[in-house]
């Protein structure tokens, strides 16, 4: 993806953040919590090469994804009157006048 996301774990102990670092033995109290902060996805490539497609139907059949991330993220123009791909716009937003997916 675009991003770098954290990939960090923390026990929450009485509303305090302690890291717990790998491959370590941590005693567990009552009320404690795990908290796991990760990127999550798993997502392969480029998300401006995203099949355009898969890009719309995941802002409006999955509803996964937002206009705004569409755009800043997969470079995907959608009108949000029509719903339909803007196909000129997401040329220049990927930057080619070649294939977009």
């Amino acid at each position: 993806g675009a991003q770098t996301l954290p990939n960090e774990c923390y026990i929450v102990r009485d509303g305090v953040r302690i890291q717990a670092k790998v491959h370590r033995v941590f005693q567990w109290f009552h009320g404690d919590h795990l908290l796991k902060l990760s990127g999550g996805g798993g997502g392969v490539g480029r998300s401006s090469e995203r099949d355009v497609q898969a890009v719309w139907d995941d802002v409006y059949v999955n509803e996964v994804v937002s206009l705004d991330a569409a755009r800043e993220v997969y470079k995907v123009a959608i009108d949000p009157e029509t719903r339909e791909i803007d196909w000129e716009a997401t040329r220049v937003l990927r930057g080619s006048t070649g294939e977009t997916g």
